[in-house]
């Protein structure tokens, strides 16, 4: 098994900590604002992927590959502002949105 193999088994036996303290130590190494900058990066990155996608590109792996680090970059950023909870609470909240507006789109069927 290669180490990539054995680095992805080690981490689903432990995955939230693991990740957690992944995400902390890379936090720690490059800085704060260094990761801030990078989330903007990544943000655009993805962007770039959906226009082209938009234009006829059949670019799957590049979205995915891009979607993947906005989420890293997102728990980043969890972490940097302490807001794991808060982001939590509102996504429950956007996601009730969602709910009464599909509900009330189905009512004037």
């Amino acid at each position: 098994m290669d180490d990539y193999n054995l680095y992805k088994e080690e981490l689903r036996k432990n995955k939230t900590i693991k990740v957690t303290e992944l995400l902390l130590k890379n936090i720690s190494l490059n800085g704060e604002k260094a990761q801030l900058v990078k989330t903007i990066e990544e943000l655009n990155e993805l962007s770039v992927a959906l226009a082209k996608h938009l234009n006829g590109a059949e670019n799957y792996e590049n979205i995915t590959e891009e979607m993947a680090d906005v989420l890293i970059m997102i728990k980043q950023l969890e972490l940097i502002f302490g807001l794991k909870e808060d982001v939590k609470e509102w996504r429950e909240r956007k996601l009730y949105r969602i709910c009464e507006f599909i509900e009330g789109r189905n009512e004037n069927l």
